[in-house]
């Protein structure tokens, strides 16, 4: 379970003099499988139940229940162990408690790959052809489905013991706000330093574009940068101090904005 204290996570979220009310309680309950069918094939396959609630009072619109269903398949490339192929599929239906936004269901399949290429370089690439169909039973007017291409992949480099840095891109499709849904391209680059024994230092900077469905529409840029530590003070403990700033740049008045956001985090490994 999560609680959610900042809207940041909707990409199309702005404007709204209630946005610092924004406190959700997200629950994820489920089961995943995997089965080794024969020698160096694997089967993986499961089901989840996603709870959204207002833990405000406001935004209740977007109080939701969403069962999803997923299945792959993976096998390592013969004459080519380092190389990893596979098939996605994914189907989710979207339920919203108030009849404001429109429900849903959506549907992914696609190709996977993961290659190893060298000791200290790491690939992994996926393409999905998606569908995402919405009915009119809420009041928000927009009558738009998503039919398209979405992807994702990156590379890691293990430059030492020291540094470790990443690039990944892609697009994805989410549930709207206020919208049927979200396009969202991402581009981001992250560096970890691990200077010392316990110490690690992260930064992030991340640029997005995102498409919002409907009427009339919005295309906004977001820039995140992201700095932080985390200190492991005791055997299974760790503590994180973080800084983020995020820019919004939207096409439509009221909905740019700027935030600074301080984050002080304690987790317990089992």
């Amino acid at each position: 379970f999560t609680v959610v204290g900042d809207a940041i996570g909707l990409p199309d979220a702005a404007g709204n003099r209630q946005i610092s009310s924004f406190q959700r309680f997200v629950n994820t309950a489920g089961l995943t499988a995997n089965w080794n069918l024969v020698r160096q094939v694997s089967l993986m396959n499961g089901y989840s139940y996603t709870m959204d609630r207002s833990m405000s009072g406001n935004f209740k619109n977007l109080d939701r229940n969403e069962h999803s269903v997923f299945a792959g398949i993976f096998t390592p490339t013969p004459g080519l162990p380092a190389l990893t192929l596979g098939l996605n599929s994914s189907y989710s239906m979207t339920e919203y408690l108030q009849r404001v936004q429109n429900n849903s269901y959506s549907w992914s399949v696609g190709p996977v790959a993961q290659l190893q290429l060298t000791k200290s370089i790491f690939i992994d690439a996926s393409v999905g052809y998606s569908v995402s169909q919405f009915d009119s039973s809420g009041s928000v007017q927009d009558s738009s489905d998503f039919t398209g291409i979405t992807y994702q992949g990156g590379v890691r480099h293990q430059m030492n013991q020291i540094v470790n840095h990443q690039f990944r891109f892609g697009r994805s499709v989410s549930l709207g706000f206020s919208s049927n849904y979200n396009q969202t391209d991402f581009y981001q680059y992250g560096v970890q330093l691990d200077f010392v024994r316990r110490l690690r230092i992260d930064t992030n900077f991340a640029l997005e574009n995102v498409l919002v469905s409907g009427t009339p529409g919005e295309t906004a840029n977001r820039y995140i940068f992201y700095i932080g530590t985390g200190y492991a003070f005791a055997k299974n403990w760790n503590a994180g101090l973080g800084y983020q700033y995020a820019q919004r740049e939207s096409n439509l008045p009221g909905r740019s904005y700027k935030q600074n956001r301080v984050t002080l985090t304690t987790t317990r490994s089992f």
